[in-house]
């Protein structure tokens, strides 16, 4: 589910931002999880902030670097 979000916004937003935003989403899940650990409705806020964090977080750097490389490939 994150995947596509990120995707979408890595095309308007710089990359950078996007990495430092899902470290704050990640902090943030985490946040809600420890004031409502009993609620269903915390738990669902805060699965779905902590997809969004970690896709930002790991796929962005994964496609600078793809796409490094076949700039790289390109100019060789």
């Amino acid at each position: 589910m994150g995947a596509t979000v990120v995707g979408k916004l890595n095309n308007r937003v710089k990359k950078h931002k996007l990495i430092i935003l899902g470290g704050v989403l990640i902090i943030i899940s985490w946040i809600i999880f420890l004031l409502s650990p009993h609620s269903i409705i915390g738990l669902i806020i805060g699965v779905v902030l902590i997809d969004l964090g970690v896709q930002s977080v790991y796929i962005l750097p994964i496609k600078i670097l793809f796409f490094q490389r076949i700039q790289k490939r390109e100019t060789a």
